[in-house]
Order: C-alpha cells, then structure tokens, then sequence
C-alpha cells in the first residue's frame, strides 16, 4: 500500500509543473486615464479575465496604492478600473513605477516589485511609468 502511494505522488509532482507552466502570465497595460469632474479613472487591461477571489487588484504609483477598482469582463479579457480624485491624481509624481498586484505584496517597495513582476507566475505586473495625460 505504501508503494502505491509513493507512486501516485510521485506521478502527481511530475504533472503539477507541467499543469502550472501551460498558463502563461497575463500581458496587462494602462489603457486608459480620463478625467470626468472632480474624477480620474485608470483603466487596466488584462489579456486573460483577471482573478475573482479573496483578494483585490491593488494599483502601486510610485508609493501610493489603490484597492478599490471595479472588475469586470470584456470579450474574454480583464479590465480594472480605478477611480480616484482629481488632488489624489495630482498629488501624484510623474514618471513614478506603477504595478499591479494581487492581493496587498509584503515589502512593496520599488525593488520589491520589480523582482515579483519579473517572475512567470508571481501575480505582479509592471506597468511601466505614471504620466498623468489624461486620454480624451
């Protein structure tokens, strides 16, 4: 009996890998910043739906972060959208690193994050610099 378990977990831990790596990470980008009132709301795209679970998508600029974004779905792909106010905007450094993460990253500092973003299944993304053109 033992034999046959040691088998079977042995035969699991070679094909747990090979599950894991056919998901390739998601491409994820700003798409969008548009300004409506007193509003700013930052639109991030995902090419696969992003996660539904215990945790939120937190957006880091620079060391400012927003947990608040609304989830949805279109054609298959993520989008997030943050909506802040217009001071929380400009308060805002240009040209700051911004990520996303899911779920609130322990040590997020800059470097922090940049190592997590670079890992293929670390559930972080580098987004590249803050800029505060507003897209019409």
């Amino acid at each position: 009996m033992k034999n046959i378990i040691l088998l079977l977990s042995a035969i699991a831990f070679l094909f747990v890998p090979m599950q894991l790596g056919a998901h390739e990470k998601a491409t994820v980008k700003v798409s969008t910043i548009q300004q409506k009132g007193n509003m700013v709301a930052i639109t991030v795209l995902s090419s696969q739906p992003f996660k539904v679970g215990g945790n939120v998508y937190v957006l880091h600029i620079g060391g400012t972060t927003f947990a608040h974004g609304k989830q949805s779905r279109v054609n298959g792909k993520g989008s997030l959208v943050y909506y802040l106010q217009k001071s929380q905007f400009d308060a805002l450094n240009e040209g700051a690193k911004m990520f996303l993460t899911y779920g609130k990253a322990g040590g997020s500092s800059e470097d922090n994050l940049t190592e997590m973003s670079a890992s293929a299944t670390f559930p972080c993304w580098a987004l590249g610099n803050f800029s505060k053109q507003v897209t019409k």
